[in-house]
């Protein structure tokens, strides 16, 4: 009797036993204290779906939002463009700021850096901003002929200054047109005629530049001095008049095609 009782206590014991450890592999692989618990709850709350979503907006809002103190795009060194119309030159790249000088259609601007949708320029030693949308960029190679300082400059493939001169220009009566122009001819030992026939003229070295009233680069051998306020009152028909070693050398370096700016 007493054995049997110890037998029935035994596999109460052990059916206890067994039985909490397969409620115990059911329930979870791995006992959790309460510290652990917390811990999960401080990590999943810190990664919640809704506080990661306003982390990421806070980071792409940071992205985006520009600084207005750094331009947006900066031109190469000797980049030039001219200003297609009349314009003002102003402190910020805003409209309503103040106007620190007027800049005349043609004009050459060397151009600095872009910042939202004007640019940062050099004008007569000058700097400030212009909308893009009222300067056309020029390319690297040009002749640029600067009708108040009688210069002419012709800039290479790098934009260096590699030709420079006195020049004469079309006097009061008859002014060398402002304009934008491309070289599209190239002449040697060539005789000039004017429109009205009333005068011929010869020149070693021609390069045309504005069709429409034949205007055009070249030699002037009669002529003994160039550059000053010659060309107010001795000026030329229209021509860009050179001399003789410049005409020859801008003849060589200039292909049909090249860029002409010509301002005051």
């Amino acid at each position: 009797m007493k054995i049997r009782k110890l037998e029935i206590i035994n596999k109460t014991l052990l059916f206890l036993v067994t039985g909490a450890i397969t409620l115990s592999s059911l329930g979870c692989s791995r006992q959790v204290s309460n510290n652990d618990i917390q811990t999960e709850k401080e990590i999943n709350m810190g990664n919640s779906n809704d506080d990661k979503d306003k982390l990421d907006n806070k980071v792409s809002k940071s992205g985006n939002k520009k600084n207005l103190s750094k331009p947006e795009y900066k031109y190469l060194d000797n980049t030039y463009g001219f200003v297609k119309k009349d314009v003002s030159l102003r402190t910020d790249a805003k409209k309503d700021s103040d106007k620190i000088s007027k800049i005349k259609k043609y004009e050459k601007v060397k151009l600095i850096s872009k910042l939202n949708g004007w640019s940062y320029v050099k004008y007569n030693r000058k700097k400030g901003y212009i909308k893009d949308k009222n300067i056309k960029k020029l390319l690297k190679e040009f002749i640029d002929v600067d009708i108040s300082e009688q210069k002419l400059r012709y800039y290479d493939k790098n934009g260096e200054v590699v030709i420079k001169s006195d020049i004469v220009t079309g006097k009061n009566s008859s002014p060398t047109d402002k304009g934008f122009f491309d070289v599209y001819q190239k002449c040697t030992n060539y005789t000039m005629h004017a429109v009205d026939n009333s005068y011929d003229t010869f020149a070693n070295y021609v390069l045309k530049f504005n069709k429409g009233e034949l205007e055009y680069f070249h030699d002037a051998l009669w002529r003994d001095k160039f550059g000053g306020d010659i060309y107010k009152t001795k000026g030329s028909h229209g021509c860009v008049n050179l001399p003789y070693k410049v005409a020859k050398k801008l003849y060589k370096k200039v292909d049909v095609g090249t860029s002409v700016l010509v301002h005051k």
